[in-house]
C-alpha cells in the first residue's frame, strides 16, 4: 500500500490534479450516475482522489461515502466538502 500512497502523492505534487475545485464535468458525470441508477440514494467512492466527484455527487442529493488512502488527498476532500458546505461527504 505504501507504493500507492507514494505514487498518488507524487502525481499530485507534479500535476496537482487532486487539488482542484469541483468542475462542470464532475456534475456531468453525476448526471450519468442519475441516468443509469435513478433510484439510488447512496454512493460509495473508493479511491476518491481529491473528492471532486464525491462533492459533486453530494451536491446532487446523494449520500456519499468517500474513501481515500492518501492522507493529503483525504484532507483536500474535507476542505472541499467544507467549502461547499451543503455537501455531506
Amino acid at each position: 500500500m505504501d507504493w500507492a500512497k507514494q505514487f498518488y502523492e507524487q502525481q499530485n505534487k507534479l500535476i496537482g490534479v487532486y487539488q482542484s475545485d469541483v468542475q462542470e464535468y464532475h456534475h456531468a458525470k453525476v448526471n450519468l450516475i442519475k441516468q443509469s441508477h435513478p433510484t439510488a440514494e447512496t454512493v460509495l467512492e473508493l479511491g476518491a482522489g481529491g473528492g471532486q466527484m464525491a462533492v459533486a455527487t453530494s451536491q446532487t442529493g446523494y449520500t456519499v461515502t468517500a474513501i481515500e488512502l492518501v492522507p493529503t488527498l483525504a484532507d483536500h476532500i474535507i476542505q472541499l466538502a467544507t467549502h461547499h458546505q451543503h455537501a455531506k461527504c
